[in-house]
């Protein structure tokens, strides 16, 4: 049986200052078999090699470990807690350059081992390094230092150093041996009134007069009224002041002021500086349930989170609504099959569940929500089983692109139509993919990132009426298990990541200049989390950062730019 291995978290563990860093390191993974399903409940065994950078790749350290997978073909381990082949783990030269991993694997629990991969350890282990560095220490005087050992030399005295302070009266004294002192300062503070004189004195010291009179002896005719009428202040007792016209401006100090408007106003003068204000992210209410995985749409104002997983218990059949004007979670009724990794698409007020997971294999499930009943039903299957495939709307026609299913990544392209119920085979994406960005504006639909053999950073589109694809300019990063969403005239794709790291990073597309851009990142680094459009605004829920996340934030990209008058 042939078994691949899907990385999902790599991490070194160690601790900082004086502290040991543990003599090991976290390895986790999934482990498929030939039809892409996880092998589950299964003992396994492993090997694992640390390598050099060497042509050779000569072995610093070798080790064996024995454990089970879960419900979901994850394995996690210990590097460094197994039985020793080869070498010593604290004598690892983490400072020799680039060093690899290598994972060998027995599906049987003995020690027949094939190769699954082989990968570079990048920036983390290094903290293993740290006790191997070679700090120098000086011995001061009355200190020795012999190998790891810092010894006092000195005056190796345990009392002559304790000592009492204390005050009796005004006498103050150190004990023992350390003599007295006498507290002669008993000056006091007080306050005289005199007329309109008043004075601070210290006794036996000096004083502070002040003359708080008032010259023409009225206490009642400073006290005036101000008013407003239409552009002019006035005050009770005489005197006003014309307010300028409205500028659409905030006066700061200095003379200058801020404005919407490039043209400065009659007195001023631009300043030929200016800034941008906006591209803002808020966290809202979060969710009951957290879960990586679901299927999220938006209807209206409302946001539906639909299924997913919460990384420990059974694939979930939960759906929550979130309303984006009342700011209010609500649960509605259950998916009547759970699932993972599904698609979704709305055409009016229904909402179409398409494909995913159930925990022991890829599903053809196409359920249907109608969220005025808040009710479910069957709609005609897929065509084929799959899981990490994407869905878009062109003219209330539904398309469902690419995904996985028995160890391939898949190419594919139908299209449902609600109209008829059926399904029509469509021409196949240039690259293969799953866990994608997909995005439709314009009458066309952009497929963005996922995975094929590794991350993707590629970018093609594809355009119903012609049924072709075309490429497009990729994205400043490779990445999988992202999302992506329509704000404005531009397409936005956030988070995700490839297999050592969670992202946070947001790129803007804009598809009139085939341009990219970076914009604020998503405050948590995430993947296999759902974001939706309302209006011009962005709304992350849910997905995994090494935990599940029960999160809701709200991305605002729209910005100001502000114009700098400065007076003439």
């Amino acid at each position: 049986m042939k078994t691949i291995a899907t990385v999902f978290v790599f991490l070194l563990v160690f601790t900082t200052c004086f502290s040991q860093s543990p003599q090991a390191f976290q390895y986790q993974a999934i482990l498929r078999s030939d039809d892409g399903n996880p092998v589950i409940n299964t003992a396994v065994s492993l090997k694992i090699s640390i390598l050099s950078n060497t042509i050779q790749n000569a072995i610093f350290y070798a080790e064996s470990q024995n454990t089970v997978t879960d419900n979901f073909g994850r394995i996690s381990l210990q590097v460094g807690k197994g039985t020793v082949l080869t070498g010593e783990f604290s004598e690892i030269l983490w400072e020799s350059g680039q060093t690899f991993i290598k994972i060998e694997f027995d599906p049987a629990g003995g020690s027949n081992y094939q190769v699954l991969g082989q990968t570079q350890l990048l920036s983390v282990p290094y903290a293993l390094y740290a006790n191997r560095s070679g700090n120098t220490y000086i011995a001061g005087p009355g200190i020795s230092i012999t190998g790891n050992t810092i010894s006092n030399i000195g005056d190796l005295s345990a009392s002559n150093e304790l000592q009492v302070l204390s005050k009796i009266g005004n006498n103050i004294s150190l004990n023992p041996g350390g003599g007295a002192v006498t507290d002669s300062d008993n000056q006091t503070l007080a306050a005289t009134v005199n007329g309109t004189i008043r004075q601070v004195q210290i006794s036996g010291g000096n004083s502070i007069s002040l003359d708080v009179a008032d010259n023409d002896n009225n206490p009642s005719n400073e006290l005036q009224v101000i008013s407003i009428s239409h552009d002019t202040l006035f005050l009770s007792n005489g005197g006003f002041a014309k307010l300028p016209a409205s500028t659409n401006a905030v006066v700061p100090a200095g003379g200058c002021i801020q404005s919407t408007n490039p043209t400065p106003p009659q007195g001023y003068v631009y300043s030929g500086t200016g800034f941008t204000a906006g591209d803002q992210w808020n966290t809202l209410a979060p969710m009951a349930n957290s879960r990586f995985g679901a299927a999220v749409a938006a209807v209206g104002n409302q946001i539906f989170v639909m299924g997913g997983w919460d990384g420990v218990s059974a694939v979930s059949k939960v759906v929550e609504m979130y309303d984006v004007q009342t700011k209010v979670w609500t649960r509605k009724a259950n998916l009547t099959t759970g699932t993972v990794y599904a698609a979704s698409a709305v055409v009016g007020t229904l909402i179409h569940v398409m494909g995913g997971y159930n925990g022991s294999s890829a599903l053809s499930l196409h359920l249907v929500y109608n969220t005025l009943t808040d009710s479910w039903s069957q709609s005609t299957a897929l065509t084929s089983p799959r899981s990490g495939c994407s869905a878009a709307v062109v003219s209330q026609k539904i398309y469902l692109i690419g995904g996985y299913n028995n160890g391939n990544v898949l190419g594919t392209n139908e299209m449902f139509d609600p109209a008829t119920n059926t399904w029509t085979t469509k021409t196949d994406m240039t690259t293969a993919r799953t866990d994608f960005a997909i995005a439709s504006l314009n009458d066309v639909i952009w497929a963005i990132g996922g995975w094929g053999n590794d991350a993707l950073n590629t970018n093609e589109v594809y355009s119903p009426v012609t049924n072709t694809w075309t490429t497009y300019y990729p994205m400043n990063t490779y990445r999988s298990a992202c999302s992506g969403v329509v704000a404005g005239n531009k397409i936005y794709v956030l988070g995700g990541g490839d297999s050592y790291r969670y992202t946070s990073t947001t790129e803007a597309y804009n598809p009139s200049t085939n341009e990219w851009i970076s914009t604020s990142n998503i405050p948590i680094p995430r993947s296999y989390f759902g974001a939706v459009g309302i209006g011009t605004k962005i709304f992350v829920v849910g997905g995994n950062s090494g935990v599940s996340l029960n999160s809701l934030v709200e991305y605002d990209p729209t910005t100001v730019q502000y114009y700098i008058h400065c007076a003439e």
